[in-house]
């Protein structure tokens, strides 16, 4: 019966040890000084190898609000990243280079 009770001991830990490795943590960013509540704030999460080549690894999205508004990127691992944002002005899903004809 001891054996029995080491052995379950042992299956749990293991268990529990693997779910820690396999989850990651969250990333909060809040962006201050939004001037405008129009479109979108666009946030995107890359690490080297995403990094200016395309979409990170999570994207998000939120409605821009005058003031703060804030992004949550959820199960990251562990290591280096960098953060891409925009504010989408037109939610056109990409940035204008040209000014508005509008403004």
């Amino acid at each position: 019966m001891k054996k029995l009770g080491i052995i379950l001991g042992i299956v749990f830990t293991s268990m529990v040890m693997n779910a820690q490795q396999q989850n990651g943590v969250n990333v909060t960013v809040t962006i201050e000084n939004v001037l405008s509540d129009e479109g979108q704030i666009i946030g995107s999460l890359h690490t080297a190898d995403t990094f200016m080549k395309g979409p990170g690894i999570q994207n998000k999205s939120v409605d821009a609000s005058t003031g703060e508004v804030t992004l949550t990127f959820s199960d990251v691992a562990p290591g280096t990243f960098a953060l891409m944002l925009m504010h989408d002005k037109n939610s056109n899903q990409r940035m204008d280079f040209e000014p508005s004809r509008n403004a």
